[in-house]
């Protein structure tokens, strides 16, 4: 019976992270995420923005380090199952790259581990556009 306790103790422990931080967010909707010691500022930094204490952020990191995945896909799905009703833009040099994003964004919140989390969020059923939704 201690064992139940305890696994029970730790699922909602690692829910918590998931739904509170986006670290945790991030590792719990994409588990083959590489974590790097490098990542922990930006998901601070994203953190500070979501809370408001943070009007302007830039991010620089070298290709292939996360930056798409953190501050693009992982981010703005998070930050929507906080506040369903909030308006975001996503802006890119090209429709392709931001079309996809949106996709794989879309894809994030359609998951079961998103809608476990925050299941007052919920994505329209009547609109698949990846323009506005």
């Amino acid at each position: 019976m201690k064992n139940i306790d305890r696994n029970t103790a730790l699922l909602e422990l690692a829910r918590r992270a998931a739904r509170d931080r986006l670290q945790g967010f991030t590792l719990a909707t994409k588990p083959d995420f590489i974590k790097a010691p490098f990542h922990a500022p930006v998901f601070e930094a994203l953190e500070a923005v979501f809370r408001g204490d943070c009007r302007r952020l830039i991010i620089t990191l070298p290709p292939r380090h996360g930056k798409t995945e953190i501050v693009c896909r992982r981010f703005p799905a998070w930050y929507l199952g906080h506040n369903p009703r909030a308006q975001l833009i996503l802006t890119s040099y090209g429709l392709t790259l931001v079309q996809g994003i949106s996709r794989d964004i879309r894809r994030v919140m359609a998951d079961n581990t998103f809608r476990a989390l925050f299941p007052e969020c919920e994505l329209s059923p009547t609109s698949g556009s990846l323009e506005r939704w």
